[in-house]
Formats: C-alpha cells, sequence, structure tokens
C-alpha cells in the first residue's frame, strides 16, 4: 500500500469552500439586520472588522431614547448642583 499522496490531493484538506463572495466593504448591523457600508459605521478600535456592531442610525436612534429618571438620578444631580453653587461661591 503507497502512504504517498499525488500532488493533486495535497491540500485538498485545507481548501476553503465560500458559499457566497466576501465584501470586504460592507458590513450587516446587529440592531437593523440590513448590509450597509463601512461607512455608516462607526469606528471601533475593539472589534474585528475595526467598526462598531450597531449602524449610525441605529445608535443615533438608541441615544436619543430617553432613559426614565430615579429619584436617585435626581438626588445624584442634585448633590452635583448644591456641591457646584458652593464651590464656586467660596471660590468667588
Amino acid at each position: 500500500m503507497d502512504n504517498s499522496r499525488s500532488s493533486e490531493d495535497k491540500g485538498s484538506a485545507f481548501q476553503i469552500i465560500a458559499s457566497e463572495p466576501v465584501d470586504e466593504a460592507t458590513k450587516v448591523c446587529n440592531n437593523c439586520e440590513k448590509k450597509k457600508s463601512l461607512d455608516d459605521f462607526h469606528v471601533a478600535f475593539d472589534g474585528a472588522s475595526g467598526r462598531r456592531a450597531e449602524c449610525k442610525a441605529c445608535r443615533n436612534i438608541r441615544s436619543r431614547v430617553k432613559k426614565p429618571v430615579t429619584s436617585n438620578d435626581m438626588i445624584k444631580e442634585a448633590l452635583e448642583n448644591a456641591a457646584y453653587r458652593l464651590l464656586k461661591e467660596r471660590l468667588g
């Protein structure tokens, strides 16, 4: 039995078969699931693609949604404002 492979067989185990062509200039948004240009995504240095997971449009919409204000937030803001006024009075 001959264990040697012909030159045609070598590397066949490592062939990658792509089901569809990969377009490097586009990305799919995790939120709206639309395929968009990389220019439609903010830059992110920690991701594999170098862009954020959601597109600029989805990120803008999410950032405009008001989060509910809790009493803790109101107290924190009041304390910060009072401390600022006190400091401003002392420094003149």
